[in-house]
């Protein structure tokens, strides 16, 4: 059997992949999940072994080289035939540190995030600088792998990963996010199964700086700005705005963006004191706006420059569900497609892409029909599991109506069934599930999860009643089976899914297919039956701070800290009573 790519990312979000030689996806996981620490930073040596021991990397033999040989555990078992691809050639920090990289979130405004933009602009500016910083990539790269390793480029990385998943054989191609290898955005044009480059922008005005600087200036984590996008909906945009658009506008080729020197990005700076002094709501509304006025116009300019209307994204600005679905209504896209791992959580399957695209000479796009990728795990693990927490559990004859009678009742109940979703969403293999009828779900399950949300939990809707609730839906298709898109409501769905409408009267809908996850859909479907109500609230199985549940005990864990009403684990169901 041919040997396939491993791709990896080694900075914030460290991750892995496996890609067939065909260019299918095999399998996907980061980091995170299986250190257990969020956001986990440096080499992804589990995610690499957990796809030796998968098979993913068809090839590799685990146990083969000695223990002695002073090579790190996860080259061990890799087998020579399995081609190397990592991501950012300009970020070798992490592959010198190791799990000594510092992990987790960081402020935007603080003196050690201006160094990290100067520099990175002094990447973008220097080829010297850039060929010595990727020479020392390359070298240690060589030292952990005991043989060479291909380099993709961060934004590179992030456009193939839009593309050659994507839906459409032609596409208008744009990335966004902090920075990654001197840059924060590139605009693309896929077509012929390849990608080429239009222009890049350097880190110095970037648009997931500012939006992290808001973050920071509010008190949110810039690891979770979703919560400043939920804020948004609930204040005036107008009020700070003339502030805000001096930190960050559109140039006048719409090619780039615009704002102050990156010295004066400081918490002690007077602009950044005087829009302390907004309401949290109107400071948050005016960043939202700010951004959908600074992005929409450098997407149109793509769309112009390649003259396609089928717009593929990546990059972690675009987890902006909002801004997806301003784009979505411009009236020259005819469709979007937002790439499930949109953040560095894709740069490893993005990297393999690209590699195996240019080694080909083209690589046809082939959609990514679901993101089930990670871990799963037996039925016999699963009993282990619940032998070992000492609790009780039933198998019931007709799993989903227990779990639907359940539901009925008002219950909480975790569902943690076959492999792990790829990116950040939940979408129902590890997901909590609620009625959506409830409006104050939002107040006590967030209570039960230890978490503060500024927006309601997503929907996970039947495929065959979507188009009964969301407005938008055909621009939008190719985002809703991975939530990565909110979309109007319509008004006479409101009242049975009041948990899951925010104020702005949007949800981010998953919307499922039976051919994606026929257990999940057998739950939805056995509770409509009992409520006319085509959609759960599904929001992520794990708790505040920690990653998303990867193995059965953990999931026994958390459903027990969370004082959940029921958990499926596999085919047993745990019921909160019985434990």
């Amino acid at each position: 059997m041919t040997a396939a790519i491993l791709g990896l990312h080694e900075d914030t979000n460290s991750n892995a992949a496996a890609i067939a030689p065909d260019g299918r996806v095999l399998a996907a996981v980061a980091e995170e999940r299986l250190s257990r620490t969020k956001y986990q930073a440096g080499f992804p040596a589990r995610s690499i072994g957990w796809l030796e021991r998968s098979g993913a990397l068809a090839g590799s033999v685990p146990g083969r080289a000695d223990a002695d040989s002073g090579q790190p555990a996860f080259v061990r078992g890799l087998d020579r035939s399995v081609r190397i691809v990592a991501a950012n050639p300009l970020h070798p920090l992490p592959r010198m540190l190791g799990e000594q990289m510092p992990t987790g979130s960081r402020d935007f405004l603080a003196p050690v995030q201006t160094a990290h933009l100067l520099w990175h602009e002094a990447l973008f500016r220097s080829g010297l600088l850039r060929r010595a910083v990727t020479k020392v990539s390359s070298q240690r790269l060589e030292a952990l792998f005991g043989r060479s390793a291909e380099l993709i480029g961060h934004h590179a990385a992030h456009a193939a990963s839009a593309y050659f998943v994507g839906p459409w054989p032609e596409a208008t191609v744009v990335t966004c996010d902090n920075l990654g290898d001197g840059e924060c955005a590139s605009a693309w044009h896929g077509r012929g199964g390849r990608i080429e480059a239009l222009w890049s922008v350097g880190a110095w005005h970037s648009p997931g700086q500012f939006y992290g600087e808001a973050a920071s200036i509010l008190g949110i984590d810039p690891m979770n700005a979703g919560k400043v996008t939920g804020l948004a909906a609930r204040g005036n945009p107008q009020a700070a705005m003339e502030l805000l658009r001096a930190r960050l506008s559109i140039r006048s080729d719409r090619r780039g963006f615009q704002g102050p020197p990156t010295a004066g990005r400081r918490a002690g700076a007077p602009d950044v004191q005087k829009l302390r002094s907004y309401s949290r709501e109107d400071l948050a509304a005016g960043a939202q706006r700010c951004l959908e006025d600074t992005l929409i116009p450098f997407v149109q300019e793509a769309i112009r420059t390649t003259g396609s209307g089928h717009i593929a994204l990546a990059g972690g600005v675009f987890a902006n569900v909002a801004l997806n679905r301003k784009l979505a209504a411009l009236p020259e896209v005819e469709g979007v497609w937002v790439h499930p791992a949109m953040s560095d959580q894709g740069i490893g399957l993005g990297a393999a892409l690209l590699a195996l695209a240019r080694s080909q000479g083209s690589l046809e796009p082939r959609p990514l029909e679901h993101v089930y990728l990670g871990p799963s795990w037996t039925e016999a693990a699963c009993a282990a599991a619940i032998e070992e927490a000492g609790v009780e559990a039933e198998r019931p004859a007709k799993l989903a109506d227990a779990v639907a009678d359940l539901l009925v009742e008002g219950g909480a109940v975790a569902r943690f069934d076959g492999a792990m979703e790829y990116g950040p969403r939940a979408l129902g293999n590890r997901s909590i599930l609620v009625r959506p009828d409830d409006l104050s779900v939002n107040e006590w399950l967030n209570a039960r999860l230890d978490r503060s949300e500024y927006m309601p939990f997503a929907p996970i809707t039947l495929s065959r009643a979507a188009r009964g609730l969301y407005e938008g839906l055909e621009s939008a298709k190719a985002c809703v089976p991975f939530m990565t898109i909110a979309l109007p409501v319509k008004e006479a769905a409101h009242a049975a899914h009041a948990g899951v409408v925010h104020v702005d009267g949007t949800a981010r809908p998953q919307v499922l297919r039976k051919a994606d996850n026929p257990g999940m859909y057998a739950i939805l479907a056995a509770f409509e039956k009992r409520t006319r109500i085509p959609s759960l609230v599904n929001t992520s199985f794990n708790r505040h701070g920690e990653p998303i549940v990867c193995s059965p005990i953990e999931a026994i864990r958390t459903f027990q800290g969370a004082r959940l009403d029921g958990l499926v684990l596999g085919p047993f169901l745990l019921r909160r009573s019985a434990t």
